[in-house]
């Protein structure tokens, strides 16, 4: 398994426990609202911001929201967890606590992942404006034919993340806390690991926040999809049930001649979607 792939755990649970927000790599990496982009080699590569297109309707965003932060309490695997607080006496005479915890996992690509105070911001009129893109995407100033665009923003001002790479992967960390909360130690800005055996990744951020994010994809059209499923099935020499079986789980674009597209007839072609689960196995 690549080390991408033992991600795969972490990014599906993240996705699916936190209301469909997926992880920006590396997760210190910084993220607008309204940045857009491709998915290329198990990562998304903005090429832009949506405010530079200069669109009819001026983009709005919501203030900062607060989140549930406990659904940023994740964990995958983990065999059981032993922990140690002790304090000691520092030059001033002043007792510091410093907190101990092994973590055991069971199997590779088992995790476990805390970020604290997660705060969001969220583009709150894309109705508006979202055939606008379309047009200035695929048309006007691109010719997009694959594209996410960036509606919502998260991040966490604290964070950890460690994932095992081989069964039985063991972690030490050790932070200056007397919490014996095993999540709030992972995402402590005074957290180190001591020892680490078969950990694939540990990554931990305290200076520059993790970021993840919501998005709108590029997609055909289901009016155009019916239209060209109508023109599969009356050619004259129709398909035979494998060939119409193997287009049906295509991308239906291929279909559609270059010089078919222009800009008047764009908007009759493409449409938007949220980002899906299919969308983060492509970040593995």
């Amino acid at each position: 398994m690549s080390k991408k792939q033992l991600y795969r755990p972490f990014y599906r649970q993240c996705y699916l426990n936190t209301g469909g927000w997926i992880p920006m790599q590396p997760l210190d990496r910084k993220l607008e609202l309204g940045d857009f982009g491709q998915i290329r080699q198990g990562r998304l590569t903005p090429l832009g911001n949506i405010c530079k297109l200069r669109l009819v309707y001026e983009i709005k965003s919501t203030e900062l929201i607060a989140l549930n932060p406990d659904d940023w309490r994740l964990e995958s695997g983990l065999a059981n967890i032993h922990g140690s607080t002790e304090t000691q006496t520092d030059e001033k005479n002043k007792l510091i606590a410093f907190s101990n915890q092994v973590f055991n996992f069971e199997s590779q690509g088992d995790f476990i992942f805390h970020g604290a105070k997660p705060k969001a911001r969220l583009i709150a009129n894309w109705s508006e404006f979202k055939h606008d893109i379309i047009l200035k995407l695929t048309q006007a100033d691109y010719s997009l034919r694959d594209v996410y665009v960036t509606t919502a923003v998260a991040t966490v001002n604290h964070w950890g993340l460690a994932i095992a790479g081989a069964d039985g992967a063991q972690l030490e960390l050790t932070a200056e806390s007397a919490d014996a909360d095993h999540f709030a130690l992972l995402s402590h800005p005074t957290a180190m690991a001591r020892q680490r055996q078969h950990i694939a990744a540990f990554e931990h951020g305290s200076e520059r926040p993790g970021h993840f994010f919501k998005a709108k994809k590029l997609v055909l059209s289901d009016h155009k999809k019916d239209q060209l499923l109508g023109q599969m099935l009356s050619q004259n020499v129709p398909l035979d049930s494998d060939e119409l079986a193997n287009w049906l789980n295509a991308d239906l674009l291929n279909r559609v001649r270059l010089n078919e597209l222009n800009a008047t007839n764009c908007l009759d072609y493409f449409d938007w979607a949220d980002a899906s689960l299919d969308d983060v196995e492509k970040l593995c």
